[in-house]
């Protein structure tokens, strides 16, 4: 199985996600099913 580093973050406007991607993560959202969605931000893999 596979596992990956998440942050949490907590960010609402498209410049703050812009700033996400230049700082070289991937912004994502964690569906919680019964439990409440989770914003985070995944690095991205480097080879």
């Amino acid at each position: 199985m596979n596992s990956l580093e998440a942050n949490i973050r907590d960010n609402k406007t498209k410049g703050e996600l812009n700033a996400i991607r230049n700082s070289g993560e991937v912004p994502a959202i964690v569906y919680g099913g019964k439990d409440e969605n989770q914003k985070v931000s995944i690095s991205k893999k480097k080879a």
